[in-house]
């Protein structure tokens, strides 16, 4: 079992660093975390939003005015997963969406999220299932909006975004699919939306599997300058990102386009970005 392998040498990891031959990571960087003596129940090993459920604050620290407003350290820039790359955007994007795969803080992997099982079917090649009847959140348009604007309400369709093809969610009727696992998958690794897809070398194809409409295949390659295809423990790693909404990022447009590995897609081009569509998501992004 591959999941249990791996976290079987991360417990010998830790063992080792610290109780036998006490050393601090060689090639990892070391992140310190503060809090005021006032919140519990705080676990700095997981992200804010997962740690919201849990915060309880015995009082006012210095400063502290109330319980409900939570301040970031500057302005968020862009809602986009693909294209963020300040913290204060990942802490509202984490708030906002979630991940195709959750892990705990040891990188194993939680049945918690929108992939709910896996399996491996060889050594490059590994199966996805997704929850079923989950469904996208109303795709609300906040740009502008102020305290004084009226109430926001999934029927009024002028309060709704459309997508690159013209679709919107008004939380019924936009379900959840393989389809946008798989084009997140693919957007994540094309450069052309993507800030980072080198991080997704690996991913030497992503499809529906033929029988399960819930499920997907992802094949595998951590060296693809090799004939044959070799493992990558990390794309656990990779497959915690948020799900992006394929009904509304998507265009029909029959350009071909490549991943950084190779894989050929259509609807991503040049300048998808700049769509009216792409523009306000980075601004009012939703989730599911």
């Amino acid at each position: 079992d591959f999941v249990k392998r791996k976290t079987y040498l991360d417990q010998w990891q830790e063992l080792v660093m610290d109780k036998i031959l006490y050393q601090l990571p060689l090639f990892s960087s070391q992140s310190y975390s503060i809090a005021w003596s006032n919140l519990k129940n705080l676990n700095s090993s997981w992200s804010i939003d997962k740690n919201l459920p849990n915060l309880v604050w015995e009082g006012l620290h210095e400063g502290q005015n109330n319980i409900e407003t939570l301040n970031l350290e500057g302005s968020w820039s862009d809602l986009n997963p693909l294209l963020t790359d300040d913290g204060p955007s990942n802490v509202v994007t984490d708030l906002l969406m979630m991940n195709m795969l959750e892990l705990d803080p040891s990188n194993k992997p939680l049945a918690t999220s929108i992939i709910k099982e896996w399996s491996r079917i060889d050594n490059s090649k590994f199966k996805f299932t997704i929850r079923d009847n989950i469904y996208w959140a109303p795709s609300y348009n906040i740009i502008g909006r102020n305290e004084y604007s009226d109430e926001l309400n999934p029927d009024r369709i002028s309060q709704l975004m459309t997508g690159v093809r013209g679709g919107y969610s008004n939380g019924q009727n936009q379900k959840v699919t393989v389809k946008d696992v798989i084009f997140t998958l693919l957007a994540c690794s094309n450069s052309l939306v993507s800030e980072t897809p080198s991080y997704f070398y690996w991913l030497s194809d992503v499809y529906e599997d033929p029988i399960d409409e819930n499920s997907f295949i992802i094949e595998i390659d951590g060296n693809p300058s090799t004939s044959e295809k070799e493992p990558y423990a990390d794309f656990w790693w990779r497959l915690n990102f948020p799900l992006l909404p394929e009904f509304f990022l998507n265009s029909s447009d029959t350009t071909i386009t490549q991943t950084i590995s190779g894989i050929n897609m259509t609807g991503l081009y040049a300048s998808i970005v700049n769509t009216p569509a792409w523009e306000s998501f980075s601004e009012s992004a939703f989730g599911c």
